[in-house]
């Protein structure tokens, strides 16, 4: 992010001249900071529900219907008796257990369907690149002495 930062206010005042420059500067960095935060926000919003989303696909799973979820939930059960926990004990460590995971890979899913929004919005932001007029033969201004 640092890297970008000064191509992009060079970019923003490179027509600029003289108190202009300041205005300009101080212009482009209240909209970067808006932009930021529009943006965070943004992200936040669609990560809550986008876990609560994935939260409900996942918990679709766990049932008693389901055999893969019965023979884990019976592994881990009978892990916990064999550490010594009383029955009803071991069965709450059980659910607490895969409560625990469900909620890990609600949070991976969901973190991983943000990069991948996050990527195709950089990859579109791109082509935009080509939309800025750049000066082609720009005279360096050389010192006299």
């Amino acid at each position: 992010m640092a890297i970008l930062f000064v191509p992009l206010t060079t970019l923003a005042i490179s027509e600029l001249k003289g108190p202009e420059i300041g205005q300009g500067t101080g212009l482009n960095n209240m909209m970067r900071q808006l932009g930021g935060s529009f943006g965070i926000a943004i992200m936040t919003t669609i990560i809550h529900i986008r876990t609560m989303t994935n939260r409900n696909i996942l918990v679709e799973n766990i049932n008693q219907y389901n055999p893969a979820y019965n023979d884990r939930d019976n592994a881990n059960v009978q892990n916990f008796v064999a550490h010594g926990f009383p029955l009803e004990q071991a069965r709450q460590m059980a659910h607490q257990l895969m409560e625990g995971i469900v909620s890990r890979q609600t949070m991976l899913v969901t973190y991983n369907g943000m990069y991948l929004l996050i990527g195709v919005f950089t990859l579109l932001c791109i082509p935009l690149i080509f939309f800025q007029p750049f000066k082609k033969a720009v005279a360096m201004p050389v010192d006299a002495h």
